[in-house]
């Protein structure tokens, strides 16, 4: 079940991701519209992993605002992330960013767009 939902959003992510600042792909970018969108942070990929939510739990804290390095051509430089500055490992985020809307538990209609925090996993980890 939960790789059916880490699917779902993963494709919701690739389809509906329109990011917090606009950028122009140039000429270099690779373009990998089969792969899920992916953030590195702390040299450590993450991937979408849960349905969006509209409040955060209570122990996050906003640590900042997402790179362009960071954002790795998802768009989403400028958007604030949220995480536990009390626990030693970096292992999931949550990132204030556009979105589909949930219509069910496994849902999302992307043509509904929303703001919404989603929560990013690191990668290896959504399969555990």
């Amino acid at each position: 079940m939960k790789k059916l939902v880490a699917l779902v959003l993963t494709l919701v992510c690739a389809l509906g991701l329109v990011g917090c600042g606009t950028t122009l792909k140039n000429k270099d970018e690779v373009v990998s519209g089969d792969l899920p969108p992916i953030l590195i942070m702390r040299e450590q990929h993450f991937i979408a992993y849960d349905m969006p939510i509209s409040e955060l739990p209570d122990d996050l804290e906003c640590m900042g605002e997402i790179t362009e390095e960071e954002a790795n051509g998802t768009g989403l430089q400028g958007c604030k992330y949220y995480a536990n500055k009390y626990l030693s490992s970096f292992d999931e985020f949550y990132v204030y960013q556009e979105c589909g809307t949930p219509v069910d538990k496994n849902t999302v209609d992307s043509t509904k767009r929303q703001w919404a925090y989603v929560k990013w996993v690191r990668e290896g980890l959504e399969r555990e």
